[in-house]
Parts: C-alpha cells; structure tokens; sequence
C-alpha cells in the first residue's frame, strides 16, 4: 500500500562533508539526486513513506549540533516538497538509545531529555512553517480563497440566515 525507504546518515564523518557540500555521500547526494530517487519510487502510483531517518551530529559540540539542525531542515523540506510523500518517521529519538553500532549522537533528545538543535528545527517546520492555521475574511460576494497544504480541512461558518454551517473536505 506505501512504498517505504530509509535514509540514514551513521557516519559523524559523512554528516561534516554534506555541511561543508560534499554531493555523493550515500542516500543522501544532491536535492536533484534525492528528486530524482524519490521520483521513482513515486512511479509505483503508491505514496511514499520515509519510514526510518537518522542524521547523525557529527560531534558533540553546538556548531556539529547545528550542522544536525540544519540538515534535518534541509532534507525533511525536500522530502515533504515531493508530491508522493505521505510520511517521514525519525528513527533514534533520544542519543545514545539507538541499536548496537549505531552512532550515540543522532537523537533529537540528549540523553537526559533535553532537546536539541535538530528538535527544534522539526518543531518549526511541523508546527509553523507546514500548518495551515487561517481565519478567512470572505470578500464582497461571499467568496474565500486560501492556500493550504494536502490533508482534511474543516470549515465552518455563520449562514446569512444565521445557521452554525460546517463542512469537511480534502485538498489533494
């Protein structure tokens, strides 16, 4: 029903060249190349899931912790931008808490649940920058327009009349 992929960036080393414009580092290459991947994938007809996500800070410090905030940003806008995109799951949530090997720096929680760099770049794409939130003013006859993202909207409004009207719809 979805086609699912991964993208993990273990490597401390491989998260500093990406920073400092690296273009062939694993899944991750160019904003063209990962166009051109999830594109076909997309040609499936299914949605796309990118089911398991880590970007590893490439050290400890807050410039590496930055570095993490700033890819985080950077790929989840160029995997949301994609039509066929349905989902993102970050895999380690908290440092040190991953699987044996993995790096213990690619959470978006510290150990002691203090949130990082990465956290908060999330936080503002989810929460702000991707949430439509609007109070329509209609113009002379009536009318509303907006721009929205692809999801459920529900409307509700007072009819000339004075009747609570609501109604539910999807913008795909």
């Amino acid at each position: 029903d979805v086609v699912g992929c991964q993208m993990h960036i273990f490597n401390t080393n491989d998260c500093m060249r990406l920073a400092l414009g690296a273009t062939n580092v694993n899944w991750v290459g160019t904003p063209a190349t990962i166009q051109h991947r999830l594109d076909t994938m997309a040609m499936t007809g299914k949605p796309l899931h990118v089911s398991e996500v880590t970007i590893t800070s490439p050290g400890m410090d807050d410039k590496s912790r930055q570095i993490q905030a700033i890819l985080t940003r950077n790929i989840y806008r160029k995997w949301f931008s994609h039509k066929a995109a349905m989902g993102i799951t970050w895999w380690n949530i908290v440092d040190n808490c991953g699987a044996p090997g993995e790096p213990n720096i690619s959470g978006l929680f510290r150990r002691d649940m203090t949130p990082k760099k990465a956290y908060f770049a999330l936080d503002q794409l989810l929460n702000h920058e991707w949430k439509t939130s609007l109070e329509l003013q209609p113009d002379r006859k009536g009318n509303v327009s907006w721009r929205g993202f692809k999801g459920t909207y529900r409307i509700s409004w007072t009819a000339p009349d004075g009747t609570e009207m609501t109604k539910d719809f999807i913008l795909e």
